[in-house]
């Protein structure tokens, strides 16, 4: 006895020596510091720390997990993100112990590698009772390609010890365990990432379903249904799941963010530096846009396993109850087709492509990045070969062929594993503003937002570092989730008061694009605003004039809007960057599925340089089309501005041709600046997708706009 506890102890300090050891060779001793994040501050994971801190730092709220300083009416709850609410909840408690702006995700990595380490040798020997050949058995599943990938991107998703315990409760005899214990993993789920939730949920409904054909249980599983949907809807709604509207759950991307039929055999990875290929032998096949979130790679070692495995599993067919195993079957073939979804690809070939009803592919929607789905189907086949390998091969053969395959496992993945060394997948670039400036607008606004409110901007990241250190209000953030009419209200209301010179004096705002700043110009002329540059970043300081350098003042008149020339064709792109210029103004969004140039709310604006044009009267004609959306809508338009022909278009289901142009004419002896046409388009009658219930984008689209053509009278 003395000496199995001894075996134990040193088991359990094998497996945490396999997290401390492995979460220092991927950050380093110098990021191991809960007080270092410079290291996390990339593409969600950035987002993430920024959550966290002020989470952390807010009171505490009903729903607990309520966070509305971070996006204000957009981001108000830590349940759509991936911050792993439950050490989110914990950590904030300990706040009062812990001083600074500390943070758990080191320890959280460290977690995921102890555990997918120990559950996946506890699940193994469970099936063999061979804890030596488990132990072997277990590295295939702490050097598994998909786990070291999500911890390059998502490293809330890293958790797949959530779906190896799963795994594990399965195999307790004792039924009414072993659903209650399921029921507690899955609310516990929504507490580390929904996605998980959703897996867990999938393969306890097909168990269920399974079981009640065998036992007829019906009482036994309807009271444990019941205990799960209240357990989980009331967690649920205590940590935040619902403070956004339903619709604003669903996500873009079924159908594309998926699993190409080649993902098991594909090594191509991507982490924060692009693309990671996992094999010194397998060469990169190319696949299609959003299959990367598919990526499942098995590795030579593995694959060569599984193809022993199947030819031995196949000669002793007669001798395995194929009954026991069909809950398992069941679910890897739900999940499997879920995570190819409708769209199934192999390599760059689309094989089958079918249209979904548009309520179906919105139920879909809540498993955009589908996928994920397969990571229970991955991990199922690492327990099949290995478990196939271990009953149908005798002796000492069974551990030296799996100690050989694992070699050739670590040999094959090693290209990749190596790029996960020493803070290579996690942020090395210098998010630092050094401008004196940023020290002192946290007392003199409230709140920072943008002239283009928008989820997941650029703006973000340029002001990182002065969210991570001043935990201001912001409405500039990144979120998975969040409130899409509240978000564009809000860049609606920013619009108006610029026109109006209504600025709130409460706020700061960092100029979104060109075109914005470019248009600023003219709304701020002669008004008690800065709008200044520092650290790269274009800023709008209401009641700071003052703070203007002649240097700004000349860097301010450097911007100007896109030249003209007659005759000539110019098609409008949408580009959001701060160093080209651009004929938008104000009012102006990109949609991503018409790909088009699109007015934004009630009123957009048009700033036109014409100091190319030799004479004065000229007509500028737009080709457009408008957004018709029902049968009984009407789009009016009012074009006005200096020097211009007042004009009033409408459009309807009527009227609509193949090619709509509007036509204006102007004088540039009439311009008020002599330099740039200055068109202001109000728009009345438009409506957005949502109100028609074709998808959940609230932006009210008036106009596409394609082209613009000037011309002499």
């Amino acid at each position: 006895m003395v000496q199995q506890n001894q075996n134990k102890a040193l088991f359990h300090l094998y497996f945490l020596g396999v997290g401390l050891f492995f979460v220092w060779l991927i950050l380093g001793f110098e990021n191991l510091s809960i007080y270092k994040n410079n290291w996390l501050l990339y593409d969600d994971v950035g987002s993430d720390l920024i959550i966290w801190l002020y989470f952390k730092n807010d009171i505490w709220r009903f729903p607990i997990g309520n966070n509305p300083n971070f996006g204000l009416d957009t981001g108000s709850s830590i349940a759509f993100t991936a911050v792993i609410p439950f050490f989110a909840l914990i950590f904030k408690a300990l706040k009062y112990i812990i001083p600074g702006n500390f943070h758990y995700f080191g320890f959280w990595i460290f977690l995921c590698f102890y555990l997918q380490s120990y559950l996946s040798y506890l699940l193994l020997k469970r099936l063999t009772q061979d804890r030596y050949y488990s132990l072997i058995g277990s590295i295939f599943f702490t050097l598994s390609p998909i786990f070291f990938n999500q911890l390059g991107l998502h490293l809330a998703l890293a958790g797949h010890w959530i779906i190896i315990l799963s795994f594990l409760l399965y195999c307790i005899e004792d039924v009414k365990k072993k659903y209650t214990y399921n029921i507690f993993l899955i609310c516990f789920s929504s507490l580390v990432h929904f996605y998980f939730t959703i897996i867990l949920l999938i393969i306890y409904a097909v168990f269920v379903f399974c079981d009640l054909i065998d036992t007829k249980k019906i009482i036994f599983h309807f009271k444990k249904l019941l205990l799960l949907a209240l357990t989980l809807l009331l967690l649920m709604y205590i940590v935040g799941y619902f403070e956004i509207p339903t619709q604003d759950t669903l996500g873009w991307g079924y159908g594309v963010y998926k699993l190409n039929l080649l993902g098991p055999i594909d090594p191509s990875g991507n982490n924060i530096n692009g693309l990671t290929l996992w094999s010194r032998f397998i060469p990169d096949i190319p696949n299609n846009y959003g299959e990367h979130e598919g990526f499942s790679y098995l590795g030579i070692g593995q694959l060569l396993l599984f193809f022993y495995a199947i030819i031995l599993f196949s000669k002793n067919t007669r001798k395995i109850n194929i009954k026991k195993y069909y809950p398992y079957l069941l679910a890897l073939i739900i999940l499997t087709l879920l995570s190819l979804t409708n769209n199934i690809d192999v390599a760059t070939y689309n094989l089958i492509n079918l249209e979904l009803n548009k309520y179906l592919l919105g139920l879909l929607s809540w498993i955009r990045a589908s996928g994920r789905l397969f990571w229970p189907v991955y991990y199922f086949l690492f327990f099949f070969t290995i478990y196939t390998i271990y009953k149908y091969v005798g002796g000492r053969k069974k551990i030296l062929l799996l100690c050989f395959a694992l070699l050739i496992q670590i040999i094959d993945t090693s290209l990749g594993l190596k790029e996960y060394t020493f803070g290579k997948s996690t942020n090395k670039k210098d998010y630092s503003l050094n401008d004196p400036i940023w020290k002192n607008l946290d007392k003199n606004y409230k709140i920072v937002s943008s002239t283009y409110i928008k989820n997941q901007s650029n703006d973000f990241f340029d002001i990182i570092d002065f969210l991570k250190q001043n935990i201001i209000k912001t409405e500039v953030a990144y979120v998975a989730r969040f409130n899409r009419k509240k978000l564009i209200n809000s860049r609606y209301k920013n619009y108006q008061n610029f026109y109006n010179n209504n600025v709130n004096k409460n706020r700061f705002y960092i100029i979104n694009n060109y075109g914005h700043l470019n248009h600023l110009k003219f709304l701020m002329k002669n008004t008690n605003t800065a709008i200044i540059k520092r650290d790269g970043i274009w800023l709008l300081l209401p009641g700071k004039a003052n703070l203007m350098k002649n240097k700004d003042i000349k860097n301010l008149s450097l911007i100007g809007s896109k030249k003209i020339t007659e005759n000539k064709i110019f098609k409008f792109n949408f580009i959001q960057n701060k160093v080209e210029p651009t004929f938008l103004g104000l009012g102006w969004t990109k949609d991503i599925l018409s790909n088009g140039v699109w007015t934004d709310g009630n009123k957009s604006t048009l700033l036109i340089n014409v100091e190319k044009l030799k004479y004065n009267s000229y007509y500028v004609e737009f080709d457009i089309e408008p957004n018709i959306l029902k049968s009984d809508q009407t789009i009016t338009v009012k074009t006005y501005g200096d020097g211009l022909e007042n004009h009033k278009f409408s459009f309807n289901k009527n009227n609509i041709k193949s090619s709509n142009k509007i036509k204006i004419k102007f004088n540039k002896d009439d311009l008020t600046d002599k330099k740039n046409l200055i068109v202001n388009f109000e728009i009345r009658g438009s409506l957005s997708n949502f109100d028609v219930l074709k998808n959940p984008d609230t932006r009210k689209l008036g106009l596409k706009f394609n082209s613009l053509i000037v011309k002499k009278i």
